[in-house]
């Protein structure tokens, strides 16, 4: 949900390309595009570089065979 919504409102046109804006957000107007794209790619990043709570990887003991 939070990846789509963020991807959606992503700006794809102009100077602003590939940045975020809030302006009706707590954060967009004090901390400006700055601070949004900043969260923003903060956001999409936790997504990929976590596994989700309690997925398997395989057997941890596979990387120290004997």
């Amino acid at each position: 949900a939070m990846k789509a919504h963020l991807l959606a409102t992503q700006a794809t046109t102009g100077h602003e390309s590939g940045s975020w804006s809030f302006d009706h957000h707590h954060s967009g107007h004090p901390g400006g595009r700055l601070c949004c794209t900043s969260l923003a790619v903060l956001t999409l990043e936790v997504y990929y570089r976590y596994l989700p709570l309690y997925q398997s990887t395989g057997d941890p003991w596979e990387e120290f065979p004997d």
